[in-house]
């Protein structure tokens, strides 16, 4: 059986447990705000995750899930406001981007879809800096929502804003990225995808299928 020491070891030779509070968060400057202060700003964010979506299909007499996409939910981040309600006023510019509060045009996304970083970081044995030890880079992003404010009487009760990132894709720095817009050649068909369309598996061969069905 497993015990104390065992976890000990684990925990060192993984180089310590990872904490949530070390972390930074890279977004557009705009509107006289750095990314900088953006980072110091913010109190806390979610790393996004991931749920594929399947349906069944019949193999025999066998009944089997298989993958057919993947859904996404928007990335939620709080900031503290100072007295100048700076970060209030970056997002509000940021979403007027995408649609003008006086004229309400619609933007094109490619001046309000931006890309978004995100990283867990650690301590280094150099104290000015931290390492990166994982990162997560959001595409297209931009802020869909931008939650209303509680003022209330509390003593002491900060303000903050708590806004929804919304995106196309995400990629970890453990996968190649591919960003929207990418050719169709750099996409890697893995198992699932062939076993749901009943093509080959390697990318050649899913190649010279696809070229035989145009033809």
């Amino acid at each position: 059986m497993l015990g104390v020491d065992d976890f000990k070891s684990l925990v060192s030779k993984k180089g310590g447990v990872a904490r949530s509070n070390i972390f930074r968060v890279e977004l557009p400057s705009f509107a006289g705000v750095t990314k900088e202060e953006i980072n110091l700003l913010c109190r806390d964010v979610v790393l996004p995750g991931r749920q594929i979506i399947t349906r069944e299909k019949n193999i025999g007499i066998q009944n089997r899930k298989v993958a057919y996409g993947h859904l996404y939910q928007e990335v939620s981040m709080t900031f503290t406001l100072l007295n100048d309600y700076g970060i209030k006023k970056y997002f509000e510019y940021w979403q007027s981007k995408a649609v003008n509060q006086t004229s309400f045009e619609i933007g094109y996304k490619k001046e309000y879809a931006k890309t978004v970083k995100i990283q867990q970081l650690k301590k280094s044995t150099d104290a000015r800096v931290d390492d990166i030890i994982y990162e997560v880079e959001l595409y297209d992003a931009f802020p869909v929502t931008m939650n209303d404010i509680r003022l209330s009487n509390d003593l002491d009760q900060l303000a903050e804003l708590n806004v929804s990132i919304g995106f196309t894709n995400w990629k970890s720095n453990f996968e190649k990225p591919i960003k929207p817009g990418g050719s169709f050649l750099d996409i890697n068909f893995d198992a699932s995808i062939s076993t749901l369309f009943d093509i080959p598996d390697t990318s050649e061969e899913v190649l010279d299928y696809l070229l035989t069905r145009i033809i």
